[in-house]
């Protein structure tokens, strides 16, 4: 019996066989690739990013006038111009590698860096400590409020800058509650923050619209003209106690838009301060968002918001207040501004949620800052704007 029988070398079914061959061979490699599969294989970006962000979770991401500064279990470092990452030393008195990064923040306007770094064995608070100077050098801030009690008996929970202040968090040890406090300058040490002590939920996002902080919890809004003192803000239409809080952002105009778990975008008007709500998507858990230009080069192209989701994956919309009807879109959407093409999105920020978003002004880049979520892959990626055209998502 044969097998896979073929037939003789210069016959006529052979002849008539190569001749298809090769006209299917021609059709494939002249065919018009703008579109479609093999188009995204030829423009993807390859994925191979700094392994310090493989496999891991990245909170947070500043910058100063020279460098970018990337939290996680430590501090990382890279230059602007075309550094590469590195961990950064902190601490006052012999700036170390050796700790645990319990809080990180920059206060853009001026470049100064804050740090709380941890024992790597306990994770208690070290110190807090400030520089001007990117890391350099650093300075201690007095912290005994933050510690309390003879033995510490409170576990710090991170470090915010809004305005023009330092605010640290704290959680009680014994009764796992939740304290705000402020950085003083005046009397150079942090004190507690009126309407934000003992609260059963943690602050998980702080701003200030240029004249008031705003500050969310999972469950409720508070704000204040100051930062010794907040109070649940209360207005009508507000989802301050009605709605799952998730993410707070600053828009270009001033007015504060925060998300929520069940879909909605809360948008509260700088000039009205009336509350106003929309719905992005029906149910789908809303995250961290950010407002970036279109074309950072011609800003009279309008402004989206990216918002981080969850619903059956993860990503992000883009979403569209100057389209009429307002609507969102998908990150892999055919009018999306980041992800072209739609396989660069799928490939990298799809697959695991979104824990914060930044847009660098001065370099025309955003970042998406993911956590593992037990997956293999980068968790820090950027998209930057050059030459007319958005770059497309690319593992750092």
């Amino acid at each position: 019996m044969k097998l896979n029988a073929s037939p003789a070398f210069g016959s006529k079914a052979f002849l008539r066989a190569a001749s298809g061959a090769m006209l299917a061979l021609a059709l494939l490699f002249s065919c018009d690739n703008t579109f479609g599969v093999f188009s995204e294989i030829q423009t993807e970006v390859r994925q191979v990013g700094t392994d310090q962000f493989k496999n891991a979770t990245v909170r947070m991401l500043g910058e100063d006038g020279s460098n970018y500064y990337a939290a996680m279990a430590k501090v990382f470092k890279k230059a602007k111009a075309g550094g590469s990452w590195a961990v950064l030393s902190i601490g006052s008195a012999s700036p170390s590698s050796s700790y645990f990064s319990l809080g990180f923040a920059v206060d853009q306007g001026t470049g100064t860096l804050y740090a709380a770094p941890g024992d790597l064995a306990t994770s208690s608070l070290l110190e807090i400590v400030s520089s001007s100077d990117s890391g350099s050098t650093w300075t201690a801030l007095v912290s005994t409020a933050l510690q309390a009690g003879s033995g510490g008996s409170n576990t710090l929970a991170g470090l915010f800058f809004a305005g023009s202040t330092l605010f640290a968090q704290v959680q009680v040890k014994s009764t796992l509650k939740y304290s705000l406090f402020h950085y003083d300058s005046v009397a150079s040490a942090f004190a507690a923050v009126g309407g934000l002590a003992d609260l059963d939920s943690p602050v998980h996002a702080l701003v200030h619209d240029g004249t008031q902080f705003w500050a969310a919890t999972s469950a409720k809004l508070y704000k204040g003209a100051g930062a010794a003192a907040l109070a649940e803000d209360a207005l009508s239409g507000s989802p301050s106690g009605a709605e799952t809080i998730r993410g707070l952002a600053i828009l270009s105009d001033g007015d504060l838009a925060a998300t929520t778990n069940d879909g909605q975008i809360y948008t509260h008007d700088f000039g009205t301060a009336a509350w106003s709500a929309v719905e992005v998507n029906d149910g789908v858990r809303l995250g961290a968002a950010v407002e970036v230009p279109v074309d950072p080069s011609n800003l009279a192209a309008g402004r989206r918001i990216i918002i981080g989701k969850h619903d059956a994956g993860y990503g992000y919309y883009e979403w569209n207040a100057s389209a009429s009807p307002p609507s969102y879109l998908l990150g892999n959407a055919g009018t999306a501004l980041y992800s072209q093409p739609s396989s660069n999105y799928t490939t990298t920020v799809y697959g695991k949620p979104i824990q914060s978003l930044y847009f660098s002004d001065s370099e025309d880049t955003i970042f998406a800052c993911l956590a593992a979520q037990g997956t293999d892959g980068y968790a820090l990626y950027s998209n930057r704007f050059a030459s007319g055209a958005w770059s497309g998502w690319t593992a750092e």
